[in-house]
Formats: structure tokens, sequence, C-alpha cells
């Protein structure tokens, strides 16, 4: 297959120097993975990086990366897109990290909203939930560590979530331990974790309201990753709306029944 040009390849979000960030669509992303694993010893240069991460390479993955898998809308955006791309979706977690009311990714695992009905203009609307008590006060507590206010650990219901909307079909994979091993910090582990889109997988993933992680971890780490093998990771832009964080409608008997919703 010959390979793509960068004009068709690559989409026009670009780094703070002009490199590109997403690849321009799935298609040319899916193409190039292949061409790239064709490319004689390029899988073996990434061992250095990659050789002891949890889970087999013996064929190319769609990924998305959070602190906790659930379901929300933004999770069945990711699963019809390794639909259409037939690559088998991967869910990333680091169920380590820590918990910050004021991340609103993180505060979206203990509030947020079902999607339950879909308005003539395209939005949703639905019932709001809190699964914890003055969630505030766990700031800085691991997220593995922290409990609905029944008791339940929070991934072990969100997994319960995910039951519900038909996901535990597919593969969780908690990298806690390999980031740690790595430094436990985004600015040092970011550039082994994006190598893994070097031939290896495909990334799911909007930077665009990252702000300073996107400036000062992210381009960093991509542009290392382009100097030292010539390559640019194959992020695809996840397609955002401002319901990316509600549940998705098949969450709600779960959470009616646990008392989350009255």
């Amino acid at each position: 297959m010959a390979p793509q040009t960068r004009g068709h390849f690559f989409s026009p979000f670009q780094l703070r120097g002009g490199q590109p960030m997403y690849a321009d669509s799935m298609e040319a992303a899916v193409q190039e993975i292949m061409r790239r694993r064709a490319q004689p010893g390029l899988l073996e240069r990434m061992d250095g990086f990659l050789h002891d991460f949890p889970f087999p390479f013996d064929r190319p993955f769609l990924t998305i990366a959070r602190h906790v898998a659930s379901a929300r809308m933004e999770d069945m955006t990711f699963l019809d897109m390794s639909r259409r791309a037939d690559l088998p979706p991967v869910w990333f977690t680091y169920n380590q990290d820590k918990f910050c009311f004021s991340n609103r990714e993180k505060r979206q695992l203990v509030e947020s909203r079902v999607a339950e009905r879909q308005g003539r203009k395209g939005g949703y609307t639905g019932p709001g939930f809190c699964l914890m008590d003055s969630p505030k006060r766990h700031d800085g507590q691991p997220l593995n560590r922290l409990s609905t206010r029944h008791g339940v650990a929070l991934a072990q219901f969100h997994r319960q979530l995910r039951s519900a909307a038909g996901l535990d079909q597919y593969t969780l994979l908690d990298i806690s331990d390999w980031l740690h091993a790595r430094g436990g910090r985004a600015e040092v582990y970011y550039k082994p974790l994006l190598a893994l889109f070097l031939a290896h997988a495909v990334m799911v993933e909007d930077f665009e309201t990252a702000g300073t992680f996107k400036c000062h971890i992210v381009e960093r780490a991509i542009t290392e990753l382009k100097r030292d093998y010539g390559l640019e990771p194959l992020i695809v832009r996840l397609p955002t709306t401002p319901f990316d964080g509600w549940y998705h409608a098949s969450c709600q008997p779960v959470l009616r029944q646990a008392g989350f919703i009255v």
C-alpha cells in the first residue's frame, strides 16, 4: 500500500510548530497503521517503550483513554467509531489517578445527567444524579479508593453501567501500574503512551479543550516521537458535543434501582 501524502493524511489541526496532530479521517488512520505495520523492523523498534505493556499487539486496535471507563455518550460514540473502522475497541483506564472535583471529566464520574430524551434541536434532556455525598471532600483521593454512598466501589458501579449499556463485552485495560512505572506523571509517561499509536493502535481523543496540557505535554510528546522515529502518533479526533459526559439512557434503570435517580 502506498504511503499517504501529508496533505491527504493529516487534518488541519496543528501543533504550535505547524506539525499535524490528528489524522484526516478514520479511514486514513487505518490505512496508515496497516502500512506502518508492514514496514520491516518498525514494531521491534518500539520494544524499548512497550516491551512490558500489559496487552498483546497481535493486531491493531482502537483506543480511548479515560480515568474510569463507563457508559457516557462519548463511550457510545467511540464504540460506533470502532465498528466503522473494523478495529476492536479497547478502553484504557487510569483508576489510580486522584479525584479532583474541579476536573470536569473526573467530576462527571460522580455527578452528571442521563441523556433520556432527545429534543427537536438535537440536544438531550434527562435527570441528574450524584453517586457520592459531598464529592468535593474526596479531592486528592485515588479513584480506585472511592465508593458510592451505598458503599459500592466507584469503578465497580461504572462497570454495572457499562453492562446495562451492552459495553461489558469489550476490553477494559487499567494501565495504572504501567503509567506509574514510567513516573506516574503525564509529563513523563505521555511520550511512551503515545508511542503505542505509532504502529500498534489508533487513539481516539480530542485535545482541543486541554489548554496547557495540550501545549506543554501532548505537543512535546508528539514532537519528540516525530524526532526519534520520524512518525506522528495516529490520533483520530473524537467528535464532541455538550452531552459527551452525560450517560446513555440504558443506564437509567441501574441508577434508579440504586436510588440515585428518584
